[in-house]
């Protein structure tokens, strides 16, 4: 079976070192050097964990010295949760993409919800070092991380809802559903992939994209 240590950084991931984080252009040095901190802590934290992980490890993953990191991050929770937020905006916005883009292509309302769901499901499977971060280590990181995890869901609830409210306008006769069942279908998604991802099965995550259908569907209450 591949462990997640065995699967080899992506070229076009988020977190290549050769990537730039947006949010420090104009200072190119700096740039990449916290974009190699990204990637040192996103590598060595799905490989061994978070606490396993040391400053020392993630620095040395990175190719620059400590100094520097302290120069952009006050300790090791500070680099994993950076991280974690730029693949946070990243999904999200992916998942907004592939519906919008399905919308302006004229698909219907069930096509669009599938193009999101697979859009989500592919950014997984190729951020697969991310996907360990986000679905498991996130968990036991104390209330800053949980606080992080929360917007991340609320996000994507906002989504779903925004989809949801948009079908409804083009099929009056759908029915209206409780708040909850947004985050209904948030939570059973997390629980259906997370499985995968603790598994070392992330090379199935392609696989639940009509499971994912079948639960929006029925929690949304989705004529099939």
């Amino acid at each position: 079976m591949t462990t997640v240590a065995a699967i080899p950084l992506p070229v076009d991931s988020i977190f290549s070192p050769e990537r730039i984080d947006p949010r420090a252009a104009g200072r190119l040095t700096s740039a990449s050097q916290r974009q190699r901190l990204l990637y040192g802590v996103t590598s060595c934290v799905a490989e061994r964990g978070f606490a396993p992980t040391t400053i020392e490890a993630i620095t040395t993953r990175a190719g620059v010295s400590k100094k520097t990191f302290y120069e952009h991050f006050p300790n090791k929770l500070a680099c994993f949760l950076a991280a974690y937020e730029v693949g946070v905006e990243a999904l999200v916005s992916t998942v907004a993409k592939a519906a919008a883009e399905a919308a302006a292509s004229g698909a219907d309302a069930r096509a669009r919800l599938r193009a999101a769901l697979r859009a989500g499901l592919a950014f997984l499977f190729i951020e697969q070092l991310y996907a360990r971060m986000f679905f498991i280590e996130i968990l036991a990181l104390g209330p800053e991380a949980v606080r992080d995890r929360t917007r991340c869901h609320d996000a994507l609830i906002r989504t779903v809802r925004a989809w949801h409210d948009q079908a409804r306008a083009q099929h009056p006769d759908w029915p209206a559903v409780p708040d909850g069942a947004y985050a209904a279908a948030i939570a059973a998604t997390h629980e259906l992939v997370t499985t995968l991802v603790a598994t070392d099965r992330t090379q199935e995550l392609p696989e639940l994209e009509d499971t994912l259908m079948y639960v929006h569907q029925s929690l949304l209450h989705v004529p099939a």
